[in-house]
């Protein structure tokens, strides 16, 4: 499938300019010692830096001009509230930011889908890859327009079907298995061009001969935040005592951040940046005044630490809680892809989104050959309690092109582990009879 963001054609890649190989600098240093000191102006001068990037990375997964303006005033506060907690050694202010802002981007929209949203979002998503914005385009000038025309120039080097994953993990937020039953495209495939793209972009950043392409897979799909919580505690374990895989994953996330400047530009309002300003204002430090005891400032620098451990506590806490709570809705939705089983139709396909909670999903038939009046297609439940397929109802084909179907299995299915779909006589059977024409799980 041909990228509507990216021109098919290839540059030289520039080796002293590759995504990711950001290295501190002063400047980020004496941004972030101001704010920690609780200077108003540094913070609009973090706002003009930063924000219009972030915007268009927020637009580019919201698609919502008014949400994402409230997303990036949200995010700006909270940075501005644990500057203190940005390490420099670990990565630059614009990864640290795009990270925070991204995030609360997608838990935004995970929040706002009830769970029949959430299905219809992943069967009907367009087919165009749309979040990633053209290399010639004019919106380039409005903001970070060099850093912007250099990431595309690093995209070009990336395969059609890399960026296409990459744009789906990143905008989307999909996991591999959403992105491969979206594509139709194996599990293993669609983890493979992640790392593969991922490490196009970082270009020299790559891992030392202590990291095979298993750590590579895992340190991908990590600074996604794709990995499952108790793989992603695993992997933050060795992270701790593994000092080449902690710098290979720093160099991951400031590649992944960059991709924030392939969305679309989009304008920011004067008023957004005063009421971020305004409530940044009102956020100051207060001064404490001098004390003449002499063991007052040593206990206030151990209430000090003491509050900074806490609140850095409660941040994790946080981020671990809210990550549980997105898996907890993710995990009752179940995606699968089903090929054709037919030689007059090969291209013929079909995406299944289950609730298994509510007992009920959404089917989407593509290229599916129209049956006649006598026939109609059925779809079925594999479900390994029952010994027969379950009856997940009938539907008739017109035409060739898309159709949506909403369903109910007509009894409860304990464990859906596959789907099928086959051609039975009008009106449907009540076990198999005819020919499997589409099949997946």
């Amino acid at each position: 499938m041909e990228l509507s963001g990216f021109p098919a054609d290839s540059a030289p890649a520039r080796q002293d300019q590759q995504v990711g190989r950001r290295l501190p600098n002063e400047r980020d240093a004496e941004l972030v010692r101001q704010m920690i000191a609780g200077d108003g102006p540094a913070c609009a001068s973090f706002y003009d830096r930063f924000a219009p990037v972030l915007f268009s990375m927020i637009h580019a997964i919201l698609r919502d001009q008014e949400e994402s303006e409230v997303v990036l005033e949200n995010a700006i506060i909270q940075m501005w509230k644990r500057i203190s907690l940005y390490d420099g050694r670990r990565g630059s202010l614009f990864t640290w930011a795009v990270m925070i802002a991204r995030h609360k981007a997608l838990d935004r929209l995970r929040s706002r889908q009830s769970h029949s949203q959430l299905t219809e979002a992943v069967a009907n998503q367009p087919e165009e890859i749309t979040a990633f914005a053209p290399v010639s385009s004019a919106d380039a000038l409005l903001a970070g327009g060099d850093e912007r025309d250099r990431v595309q120039t690093d995209l070009r080097q990336v395969g059609a079907a890399e960026r296409q994953a990459l744009d789906l993990a990143f905008f989307s937020g999909l996991t591999p298995a959403q992105i491969s039953a979206k594509l139709g495209a194996p599990l293993g495939d669609v983890k493979a061009r992640l790392r593969r793209g991922l490490l196009s972009l970082a270009g020299t950043a790559r891992p030392g001969p202590n990291v095979n392409e298993e750590l590579e897979e895992q340190a991908t799909l990590y600074v996604f935040g794709l990995l499952e919580d108790h793989d992603a505690t695993a992997f933050e374990k060795r992270l701790e005592n593994d000092a080449e895989l902690r710098a290979f994953v720093d160099d991951l996330d400031e590649t992944a951040a960059a991709c924030s400047y392939a969305a679309t530009a989009r304008p920011l309002s004067p008023e957004l940046r005063a009421r971020v300003l305004a409530r940044v204002g009102k956020r100051k430090s207060a001064g404490f005044p001098p004390r003449a005891n002499r063991f007052a400032w040593p206990i206030a620098a151990c209430l000090a630490i003491a509050c900074s451990y806490l609140v850095a506590e409660r941040g994790r806490l946080h981020q671990r809680i809210t990550a549980l709570e997105q898996r907890d809705v993710l995990a009752q939705i179940q995606v699968a892809s089903l090929t054709s089983q037919l030689k007059s139709a090969p291209d013929a396909n079909a995406i299944v989104v289950w609730d298994q909670k509510k007992q009920r999903g959404l089917l989407k038939v593509r290229q599916l050959p129209a049956n006649d009046a006598g026939h109609d297609y059925q779809l079925w439940l594999i479900d390994p309690h029952d010994k027969n397929p379950v009856d997940g109802g009938g539907f008739h084909v017109s035409n060739e092109q898309t159709q949506r179907i909403h369903f109910r299995p007509r009894t409860p299915v304990r464990e859906a582990k596959g789907f099928a779909i086959s051609l039975e006589r009008k009106g449907g059977v009540t076990k198999a009879e005819g020919p499997t024409v589409l099949l997946g799980k």
